[in-house]
C-alpha cells in the first residue's frame, strides 16, 4: 500500500514537471517593447556618454545585445513607429506625417502576436501614436493618453465611443503606472507589451528632480524658456514650451489666437524666426535639461525591468528598447528638433535586446527599426505571409553566423518646403488663386471616383532623402514644389561625424553612384494608394489632426 501510494506520488510529480516543461518549451517567451521618442544613442552612457543618464538601461544592457549602428529610417514619430509596427518603410506603408492614420491593410505587430496567442497591452504618451489612428490594432487592451483625472488603468481607451478632452501628451511615470498595473493583472499570461515613452522630447522640462540633476539653476533656465518672445523665436519643432510645475506633469497649451493674428498681421513666419535669444550658456542648459529628460525615462524603463524580474518571469522575456528616432542638439544648423534634418544626429537611435538563452554581445552591423519585426518572428518560429522592407537578424544573433546586410540604407523625412517671407498680394492675385484651388480639389475628387486609385509618389510627399552605403552619406533636398530645384549634400560620416565637410562637388564618383541608387528607389515606390488612404475624414477628424500637430509643435 506505502509502495503503491509513493509510486502515485511519484508519477504526479514526473507528470507535473514534465507538464511545466512542455509549456516552457512549447511556449513562446513573453514579450515587451520599449520605443523612447526622440533619444539619440550618443547620450546613453552605456553608449560612452560621459554623463550616467542611463543608469538602468546600463544594467540591461550588460547582459544584452547592444547595437552600435542602429539608426531611424525616418525622424518622425507617426512614421517611425509605423516601421517598427510593420517593419516597411515609409515609402511602402505611406505614413509621411504625424498623426496620419496606418492603414488596416498591413498587419501590425500586435496582430500577429494576438494571433500566435499571445495577451497584448500597449501604452502610449503622445496621441500622435494612438488608436485612433490604427496604432490600437491587435491590441487586447489598449491605453490611450488621458487628463490625469481618467487616466485609469482599468478603462480601454480603444473601445471608448466618446472620449472626454485629453491632452496632447502624458508624463512617462504616469504611462508606466498604467502599464505596471496591466502586467501585474497578466503576469501569468503570455503577454506582448508594448511601452511608450514621450518626454525626451521638446520642451526639455523634467521634473525637478531631474532638471537639477545637470543645471543646477534649473529654475533659472524654465523662465527663460517660458518668455513668449524666445518660445516664438527660438524653437524649431516647438511652438510653446510645457509649463512645468513641481509634482504636476507638463501641459503644453495652445497658441493665443491674439498672437497668432498679430504674427499674420505683421507678415510673421515662425520658419524664418533667427534664434537670437540661444547663448552658449543656453544651449548647454538645454541639453542639460534633454539629459535629465533621458534620465527621467531611463527611471520608468527600470521600474518595468524590475517588475519583471520581482515577479521571475525576466529571464524568460524578450525585452527590446530602442528609441524611434534621435535629436539634433544645436550641432547642425542652429537646430534643436528632429524633423527637419536627415543628419545624424536626427537619425542614430539606441537599440538594445535581450532574448533568453542569447548571451551578450555588441553588435556593428547597421540595422534599422524597419528590421525589429522580422526579427523578432524569426526568434519566435512565427510565419507571417505579409511582405517586410526589413530583414531578419536572428541568424546573426543566435548563432553569430553572417547574415546579408544591405549595402545601403535610404531614410525619408517628411519637413515641407522652406517657406518664402510673406508678400503683399494684389487682390486679383487673391481671387484667381483661390477659384484654382477650388478647381483642383474638384477635379481630383471626380478622378478618384472616375480612376479609383492616385498614384503614389513618394517624392511629392518626402522632399528629403537621405541614402547610407558604407562610409558615405548622401542627403537629397527638394527645396521647392518645382521638380528641378533638388540640391545635394555628401559626407564621409567615418571622418566627419559631426557632417561639417560638404563633398557633393569634390567625390563625383560616389555621389553619381549614390544618386543613381537613390533616384532608383524613389522610382520603384510609386504605385496606388491603398484604399483605405482614400477614404475622406470627416471634417470634425480634420480639425482634430490640426489641433493635436499644432499642440505638439508641428504645425
Amino acid at each position: 500500500m506505502k509502495r503503491t501510494i509513493i509510486l502515485t506520488l511519484c508519477v504526479i510529480c514526473i507528470l507535473s514537471i514534465t507538464a511545466y516543461t512542455t509549456v516552457r518549451a512549447d511556449g513562446s517567451p513573453n514579450i515587451l517593447l520599449i520605443t523612447i521618442d526622440t533619444i539619440r544613442s550618443d547620450h546613453l552612457s552605456c553608449y560612452g556618454y560621459e554623463r550616467e543618464t542611463t543608469p538602468n538601461i546600463d544594467r540591461f544592457a550588460e547582459e544584452s545585445l547592444l547595437f552600435t549602428n542602429a539608426v531611424s529610417v525616418i525622424p518622425l514619430t507617426t512614421p517611425s513607429h509605423a516601421s517598427i509596427m510593420t517593419g516597411l518603410h515609409p515609402g511602402t506603408h505611406q505614413v509621411y506625417r504625424n498623426s496620419y492614420p496606418v492603414s488596416r491593410q498591413f498587419a501590425m505587430m500586435a496582430e500577429i502576436m494576438r494571433k500566435a496567442g499571445y495577451t497584448t497591452g500597449g501604452f502610449v504618451s503622445t496621441r500622435i501614436i494612438e488608436s485612433r489612428i490604427g496604432f490600437g490594432q491587435g491590441f487586447d487592451f489598449f491605453s490611450d493618453v488621458n487628463p490625469p483625472e481618467v487616466a485609469d488603468a482599468r478603462q480601454d481607451n480603444s473601445k471608448r465611443a466618446k472620449r472626454p478632452k485629453r491632452e496632447m501628451e502624458r508624463r512617462g511615470d504616469i504611462t508606466t503606472d498604467i502599464a505596471l498595473y496591466w502586467l501585474e493583472e497578466n503576469i501569468d499570461k503570455k503577454f506582448f507589451a508594448w511601452l511608450h515613452l514621450y518626454d525626451p522630447h521638446l520642451p526639455y522640462t523634467p521634473p525637478d528632480e531631474y532638471g537639477f540633476m545637470y543645471n543646477t539653476e534649473y529654475h533659472a533656465y524654465l523662465e527663460k524658456i517660458r518668455n513668449p518672445r524666445f518660445q516664438r523665436e527660438a524653437f524649431a519643432d516647438q511652438i510653446d514650451p510645457a509649463v512645468s510645475t513641481e509634482g504636476l506633469p507638463a501641459v503644453r497649451r495652445s497658441k493665443p489666437g491674439l498672437i497668432t493674428f498679430f504674427e499674420r498681421l505683421m507678415q510673421v513666419d515662425k520658419e524664418f524666426l533667427t534664434p537670437r535669444k540661444y547663448t552658449p550658456e543656453l544651449v548647454e542648459e538645454m541639453i542639460s535639461a534633454y539629459d535629465g529628460e533621458i534620465q527621467f525615462a531611463d527611471e520608468q524603463v527600470g521600474r518595468v525591468l524590475d517588475l519583471l524580474a520581482e515577479k521571475e518571469i525576466y529571464d524568460d522575456t524578450i525585452i527590446i528598447v530602442m528609441g524611434d528616432h534621435g535629436e539634433i542638439l544645436f550641432e547642425k544648423k542652429k537646430y534643436f528638433g528632429h524633423h527637419r534634418h536627415l543628419y545624424q544626429g536626427s537619425l542614430m537611435i539606441p537599440l538594445i535586446m535581450k532574448f533568453p538563452g542569447i548571451d551578450k554581445k555588441r553588435v556593428d552591423k547597421p540595422i534599422t527599426n524597419v528590421d525589429i519585426l522580422p526579427t523578432l518572428l524569426s526568434a519566435l518560429d512565427i510565419e507571417n505571409r505579409m511582405e517586410m522592407d526589413g530583414i531578419s537578424y536572428w541568424s546573426l544573433i543566435k548563432k553569430n553566423s553572417n547574415i546579408r546586410v544591405p549595402e545601403y540604407q535610404i531614410f525619408a523625412t517628411y519637413s515641407g518646403f522652406p517657406r518664402q517671407p510673406r508678400q503683399e498680394k494684389k487682390k486679383a492675385n487673391a481671387v484667381i488663386s483661390k477659384v484654382m484651388r477650388t478647381i483642383r480639389v474638384f477635379y481630383f475628387k471626380i478622378k478618384r471616383r472616375v480612376v479609383g486609385k492616385r498614384i503614389w509618389r513618394m517624392e511629392t510627399r518626402f522632399h528629403k532623402f537621405a541614402i547610407i552605403e558604407g562610409d558615405w552619406k548622401l542627403i537629397r533636398i527638394k527645396t521647392s514644389p518645382r521638380r528641378k530645384d533638388i540640391e545635394y549634400e555628401l559626407y564621409n560620416i567615418r571622418n566627419d561625424p559631426e557632417e561639417k565637410l560638404d563633398l557633393s562637388d569634390k567625390e563625383e564618383e560616389v555621389f553619381k553612384k549614390l544618386s543613381t541608387i537613390l533616384k532608383k528607389h524613389i522610382r520603384q515606390k510609386r504605385k496606388p494608394i491603398i484604399p483605405e488612404q482614400l477614404q475622406e475624414r470627416t471634417e470634425e477628424e480634420k480639425r482634430e489632426e490640426i489641433r493635436t500637430l499644432k499642440s505638439l509643435g508641428y504645425m
